[in-house]
């Protein structure tokens, strides 16, 4: 182990000397953030910014603690009457990869017991306020934007935004990017032919974002490399498969192969403010040693993207590109100007008010990672 050590911080030493090497090794390391950087990271940059407030959960044993951050302000920190063993526990026998779809379908109650997790922003935070979250171990896989506040979902309070760390938000706020008028564009529909509601949605992007999709058996990798580059957007309606013994290994299912995690890394000239994920499980994620996720997401966050939108459960079809589509309309509205997070918001409530999407499991399965704005 000495010697494995000692390699591989010689490893670091190279890595260190290459400006990209470097930024990625400084996330994987962890540096830490004090109190001057954590309130220039949180301090709105613009007006038309929300004000913010960071939660933070984090476990201390089988302890569980919520931890608040406002910018300019002393940190709060409360215990949680709930511990980490009994999440845990919950996330097994709730929401695994068998009844997830499920119980949030027809029994969403069961959430109830998960309130306590949140119950303290009811004080700590204003209406209206983004709630920067960032779980921590089995708390990744809970939909938080659900639980309730006063008997009403947290996301009808506030917007939303999650992130894996605060060292990966910081890096996505210093990547963003500015445009005008209506951002580039790739959009990629239906690789593999099996999804109706994807080709009306994608039909319905192509003229929002003036841009050709590329669809069906078009969607190779080599298109997909390519097309990808440089652009502002990114939108990749179709299959996401999520490997939870080597989260790495999850890939999006391309028309010729699969694309994976591990190779996200790779892609070239990958500098888009969001990229979109509209498929099935693309948000699910492995927690590895050091509270670290593993997936598609923070693959796609770690390669240069500034926010990443997915889906924490197969979706619903017809659902999802209704959601998918007031998401769009919101956030290209030139009259009526919102910022991802919001737009994110205001489309899941649109869905939710929806006759026969009422229950969480319709609504509720996109979260917003990285830049909010």
């Amino acid at each position: 182990r000495l010697e494995l050590r000692g390699e591989l911080n010689s490893l670091w030493q190279q890595m260190v000397e290459d400006a990209h090497l470097a930024d990625y090794l400084e996330l994987r390391l962890g540096l830490t953030l004090d109190a001057d950087d954590l309130t220039t990271l949180l301090t709105p940059a613009e007006q038309t910014e929300p004000a913010c407030l960071c939660v933070d959960w984090v476990a201390v044993g089988d302890r569980l603690f919520l931890l608040a951050l406002r910018p300019g302000q002393p940190a709060y920190l409360e215990r949680l009457p709930l511990r980490l063993s009994t999440v845990r526990t919950f996330v097994q026998d709730n929401l695994s990869r068998a009844n997830f779809r499920s119980n949030l379908r027809d029994t969403p109650e069961v959430l109830h017991d998960l309130a306590p997790l949140i119950a303290p922003l009811a004080t700590l935070s204003h209406p209206e306020e983004l709630l920067i979250l960032c779980p921590t171990g089995p708390l990744h896989a809970l939909p938080l934007h659900i639980l309730e506040i006063n008997g009403e979902p947290l996301l009808v309070r506030n917007p939303v935004v999650y992130c894996p760390s605060l060292n990966v938000l910081r890096y996505c706020l210093a990547r963003r990017r500015q445009y005008e008028g209506i951002p580039t564009a790739a959009v990629f529909g239906d690789p593999n032919g099996d999804r109706a509601d994807a080709t009306q949605l994608v039909a319905h992007l192509e003229q929002r974002l003036q841009t050709k999709a590329l669809v069906n058996e078009a969607v190779t990798r080599q298109a997909f490399t390519a097309a990808i580059a440089g652009q502002d957007f990114i939108h990749f309606q179709g299959h996401a498969v999520h490997e939870p013994k080597d989260p790495l290994a999850s890939y999006l299912a391309l028309a010729d192969t699969k694309l994976t995690a591990r190779e996200v890394f790779s892609l070239p000239d990958l500098q888009a403010d969001l990229v979109a994920l509209a498929a099935c499980e693309s948000a699910a994620n492995v927690i590895a040693t050091g509270d670290e996720p593993l997936g598609l997401i923070p693959a796609f966050l770690y390669a240069g993207t500034n926010s990443v939108l997915a889906t924490l459960w197969k979706v619903q079809q017809k659902s999802a590109a209704l959601t998918m589509q007031l998401f769009y309309d919101r956030l290209l509205d030139s009259q009526n100007i919102v910022h991802k997070a919001e737009a994110l918001r205001q489309a899941m409530l649109t869905v939710r008010e929806t006759p026969g999407f009422e229950s969480p499991y319709y609504w509720a399965p996109f979260i917003l990672n990285g830049d909010w704005f």
